[in-house]
């Protein structure tokens, strides 16, 4: 925990109207058409930290990011047939994803993700993804803290400020945290939970030429420690005590797992939600 504390400003809330008023605090300096957005990430538990489905799957904070592709075209013509869509990675194997990977990555200073629509797609559906979900509405990421709540734990709202500092200066081997923006053709639970993700890894580079040789995807919090991090994270724990009203309270603005979802599920959830949570 001690870690953690030196990269992120962590402040407990006492009432609904102080979480309210550092909700818009934080959001008034957000500004996403020119670099600076504001996100925001629900966690049942304050303990959890922030940690990509990958990271969880695999059981490690890094992993190639050529890899990673690699594992989804094994299966792109058997999801493809099922679903009757028309998802494609190259068709050389992994060589010629390892040249695409590393040609849009050698021409930009950001960490590009490439069939990045097809991610998002595998993500929503539960396939591990480097992909950090966020939301740009701190009520649904509020929602999202308070129905994970388990037993006595109190859990924890994130609010991710892209480019807050100014830079110490960024090595050609320094890790990247990117933003990746709302205007995606995906699931329309992206537009549902008004989505937003980042990214984090970094670029490694050889010979005098500093060619690049690959790019690997790592753990959010590691590159947040890194002294070239522009960007701010506020932890807003939330004390267990307040689940009950605060739920209720959002459910007057109508966030509930069916307006989230939009499924059979999520409506028997919400109305479960409205029968025992509340």
């Amino acid at each position: 925990m001690g870690r953690e504390n030196k990269m992120i400003e962590e402040t407990t809330i006492r009432s609904w109207n102080s979480l309210m008023k550092k909700f818009e605090e934080i959001s008034m300096h957000g500004d996403m058409y020119n670099g600076f957005s504001v996100l925001f990430r629900g966690e049942g538990d304050k303990k959890w930290g922030i940690r990509s489905t990958l990271e969880r799957r695999a059981g490690a904070k890094t992993f190639d990011l050529v890899n990673y592709y690699n594992r989804i075209n094994h299966f792109i013509d058997e999801l493809n047939s099922f679903k009757n869509e028309k998802w494609e990675l190259p068709r050389g194997g992994i060589e010629e994803i390892r040249r695409e990977v590393l040609s849009e990555n050698t021409r930009s200073s950001n960490l590009e993700l490439l069939w990045l629509e097809l991610l998002i797609y595998l993500r929503h559906h539960g396939f591990p993804s480097p992909l950090i979900d966020w939301s740009m509405s701190p009520i649904v990421a509020l929602y999202f803290c308070l129905k994970d709540m388990k037993g006595e734990c109190d859990g924890a709202v994130y609010c991710f400020q892209e480019n807050f500092r100014e830079s110490n200066g960024r090595g050609v081997s320094s890790p990247i945290t990117n933003v990746i923006g709302p205007y995606i053709t995906t699931h329309r639970r992206h537009f549902l939970q008004q989505a937003n993700y980042t990214v984090s890894g970094v670029k490694n580079y050889y010979g005098e030429g500093l060619a690049l040789e690959s790019v690997t995807l790592m753990n959010f919090m590691d590159c947040l420690r890194d002294e070239s991090n522009r960007h701010k994270v506020t932890k807003i724990i939330i004390k267990n005590k307040f689940r009950k009203e605060f739920l209720r309270r959002i459910m007057d603005f109508n966030i509930n797992d069916y307006v989230l979802f939009n499924s059979e599920d999520s409506l028997i959830e919400t109305f479960a939600c409205k029968s025992f949570d509340i």
